[in-house]
């Protein structure tokens, strides 16, 4: 009888036990997901912080670069560039043509503007490959003075790319393409619309 009754008090405790350990075992199960949740929004707020950090960057070297294409040395190097060769909408808006019978002074003088332009151009369109700076702001911006920079100076870029380097300035000249698309599907746009009428773009061929 004592013994039954030992077994039993035994039993008992056991089952407690073991109660005690699923509760026990529930809570912490509780507090890892609390935990792991916490942890999950704390990782989702340091995306969006480094997002949010990146694309301030992003504006501000942006800025930066608009500053310097409206004040800066980009003015005053066009401005030699166009003492050079005539404006976009002429008929003679072509490099070969108009470098004919150049003195061979202001020739050399075009090229090293010329040259200066195309590295700074190189850059901008490395930096908006690479997403250090705002594409589509620079786009509204600067889209038709850079295409039409690569469509005057075409056979120039292919000059230099034969005696110099074949990759020269070949970020450049992808980015005037893929601008020009996109200006020509803005053109047609606004004709749509009827906000402009239909016309050849500056700097075509």
């Amino acid at each position: 009888m004592e013994f039954e009754i030992v077994k039993i008090g035994i039993d008992a405790v056991t089952s407690l036990a073991l109660i005690g350990a699923v509760i026990f075992a529930a809570k912490q199960t509780q507090a890892l997901r609390q935990q792991t949740g916490a942890l999950k929004s704390e990782i989702e707020l340091l995306k969006w912080s480094n997002g949010e950090a990146h694309d301030w960057n992003r504006r501000d070297k942006t800025s930066e670069i608009l500053i310097f294409l409206t004040t800066g040395e980009f003015v005053r190097l066009r401005q030699r560039i166009r003492k050079y060769r005539p404006l976009a909408n002429s008929d003679d808006f072509n490099y070969t043509k108009y470098t004919e019978g150049l003195p061979s002074g202001e020739l050399a003088e075009m090229h090293n503007n010329l040259t200066r332009l195309f590295n700074f151009f190189e850059v901008i369109a490395i930096l908006v490959r690479h997403k250090i700076i705002d594409g589509e702001v620079l786009f509204d911006y600067l889209a038709i003075i850079y295409t039409q920079e690569a469509s005057w100076a075409d056979s120039y870029i292919r000059t230099q790319r034969k005696t110099d380097n074949p990759l020269l300035w070949v970020r450049f000249t992808e980015l005037a393409v893929e601008w020009s698309v996109m200006l020509k599907a803005l053109e047609e746009e606004k004709c749509k619309a009827g906000l402009i009428s239909a016309k050849p773009m500056l700097g075509a061929n």
